[in-house]
């Protein structure tokens, strides 16, 4: 008997007090309904980046914030390359960072490289092509000059590493 009593007694308050009942199943369903669109948002920019990601292709290198290493030095450059059976190169994408007030994509180093297999003239149009496009500033980590130098060989550093993981894939 007490269920019974105690969903009779439940019933008459919701009927002697229908603004607060209301009012509390109100409060119920906008926070229900928040915390779905919440976790829907949530899921759905999650697959948007996912898909993003996976439209880069597999053999991309992975970009990390701050520096990354590359044979033990400091580096800021990223290269990604497609490559077909033949071992040519259809697709290239070149980023270089710290050379600039924000990082740099550089169509001109990608040019440079596709419809070749990387070879050493490839190689040096891709190092010119990055060098040319650096705008650094000078101060005591570094030299304007030094830094140009260096974004051209680790570009041509990071484009043999893409290379190589273009091919394994």
């Amino acid at each position: 008997m007490m269920i019974g009593e105690t969903i009779r007694v439940a019933f008459a308050s919701i009927r002697a007090n229908k603004l607060r009942a209301g009012l509390t199943m109100l409060g119920i369903i906008i926070g229900v309904g928040a915390v779905i669109a919440v976790v829907a948002l949530g899921t759905g920019a999650q697959r948007a980046i996912e898909e993003r990601i996976k439209a880069m292709g597999a053999n991309l290198l992975t970009v990390y914030p701050g520096q990354s290493f590359m044979g033990g030095r400091a580096s800021d450059t990223r290269v990604s390359l497609t490559v077909d059976g033949a071992g040519v190169i259809t697709a290239a994408r070149v980023a270089l960072g710290a050379v600039a007030a924000r990082v740099l994509l550089v169509p001109e180093a990608a040019q440079a490289i596709i419809g070749s297999r990387l070879d050493k003239p490839a190689q040096d149009r891709l190092e010119a092509a990055a060098q040319a496009a650096c705008r650094p500033i000078d101060d005591k980590r570094g030299t304007v000059e030094f830094r140009i130098q260096v974004a051209g060989v680790l570009a041509r550093r990071a484009a043999l590493i893409a290379l190589d993981r273009a091919r394994s894939n």
